[in-house]
């Protein structure tokens, strides 16, 4: 289905932006996920970055950009939106593809001025395409982005090519569930209490990996330097070099086997992450979800994953 509803937003050349350089696996996995599809589709990317390696380069009419989707979309994480908005408004003629999204703003003033310089800025792009990955937030697009065209698209996870998952879907499972606990300020009192009931108990992000801490260091040099005089210096450049290619060509790989490895000995797993619930499903593991804050877990379920409630239901307390 994702291939269908990709194919026509994109040409043959493509910039993939907003890349995770970090240590998220659930992040790593929609990465991995639209790279596997550009590859299926026969496009070629031209260049994987985030932010603070972003160089802005000019780009022939044919090249699309596309945004990394995730979770990202709203008031939650700030400088995603201000990275959005940069983009739309350094390129107002090119295609613009924002990739599957959920939505989350704030009840409040802040919320509030997010989402009107959002709605400004896509709105006032003249090729701006904006992909939901469940019906709530496509809902939501739909309602306060009239000037755009909104699709309702799965998350890139599930385009992940099933070679690089196939080893761990045949490992023997151990009796017992991994409860996948996130520690950030998406986590509600629910997944807190739930995980009382659990020995194994973890995060994505709970086990040390000399990588990532290499990873958070280049990633620290670049946003100082990108705050300095020395932002567009040969010592930037060199910085952004190394981080891209430390992501691209190592950390990208090792997210994602550290995932599967993670969730390949259980037989079953409770998760807070969505990403944890879409790759225990994906390799073969019944999942009970719990919701975070945002609700992303049921809205995905009910919009996609509604017909497997053997697979996918929700977390019952015992």
């Amino acid at each position: 289905m994702a291939c269908e509803l990709v194919r026509p937003l994109v040409g043959r050349r493509a910039v993939l932006w907003h890349a995770p350089y970090h240590a998220n696996i659930g992040d790593t996995l929609i990465w991995q996920g639209e790279l596997d599809l550009l590859r299926k589709l026969g496009v070629r990317v031209e260049g994987c970055d985030n932010e603070w390696t972003c160089r802005y380069p000019e780009l022939d009419g044919d090249v699309t950009i596309l945004l990394h989707g995730g979770g990202n979309f709203g008031t939650l994480y700030p400088t995603a939106g201000a990275f959005r908005r940069k983009v739309l408004g350094r390129y107002p003629h090119h295609r613009v593809v924002m990739m599957p999204q959920s939505v989350y703003y704030s009840d409040d003033e802040a919320g509030r001025r997010e989402l009107a310089a959002d709605v400004e800025a896509f709105s006032a792009h003249s090729d701006a395409v904006m992909c939901a990955r469940d019906r709530v937030s496509y809902d939501f697009m739909r309602r306060h982005f009239p000037a755009n065209r909104v699709l309702l698209v799965p998350d890139m996870a599930f385009c992940i090519d099933f070679s690089r998952l196939e080893p761990y879907c045949s490992r023997a499972s151990r009796p017992g569930a991994l409860y996948i606990r996130r520690l950030d300020e998406e986590i509600t009192g629910a997944g807190r209490k739930a995980a009382a009931g659990y020995g194994d108990v973890r995060d994505w992000d709970d086990r040390f990996h000399p990588g990532f801490w290499i990873g958070k260091k280049l990633l620290w040099l670049n946003v100082r330097l990108s705050y300095t005089r020395f932002s567009g210096s040969l010592a930037a450049k060199a910085a952004g070099s190394m981080l891209r290619t430390h992501y691209n060509c190592l950390m990208r790989g090792v997210a994602m086997r550290r995932g599967c490895r993670m969730i390949a000995p259980y037989d079953r797993v409770v998760s807070t992450r969505l990403h944890g619930m879409i790759l225990a499903g994906m390799l073969g593991k019944p999942v009970e979800y719990v919701d975070n804050l945002t609700g992303k877990l049921g809205a995905f379920v009910d919009t996609w994953l509604s017909d497997c409630p053997e697979m996918f239901r929700p977390y019952v307390a015992p």
